[in-house]
């Protein structure tokens, strides 16, 4: 997820908004205009990780060299699109079986 911030330039006000995925370029503002979207500098991205118990790994880690470490030795990555807002680990062919299936009942809903 992304904090997307959007400037009005009628009234001057800052909203910040959380997306997934895409997000819309104007939103509405408070004072009946559109707020642009302001583009922020990459040292605004949001890191979800710490220090403890990974439940997708059924371990402990103290820092995310550890976890990235382990990972590596397992041959295993990160799948960051299937979780809502924190990120949990599977092997990498689990990872594109689950990304076809999805893809499948997507078109079956069609």
């Amino acid at each position: 997820m992304a904090i997307r911030t959007y400037f009005c330039p009628v009234c001057g006000k800052e909203t910040e908004e959380l997306y997934w995925g895409v997000y819309p370029k104007e939103i509405p503002c408070e004072c009946g205009k559109k707020a642009r979207n302001k583009f922020t500098a990459p040292g605004a991205i949001f890191v979800n990780w710490r220090p403890g118990y990974d439940v997708g790994l059924d371990r402990t880690f103290e820092t995310k060299r550890e976890r990235d470490n382990y990972l590596v030795r397992h041959n295993m990555s990160e799948d960051r699109g299937s979780s809502g807002h924190g990120s949990r680990s599977e092997p990498e062919a689990k990872s594109q079986r689950t990304a076809f299936l999805a893809a499948q009942e997507a078109k079956n809903r069609k």
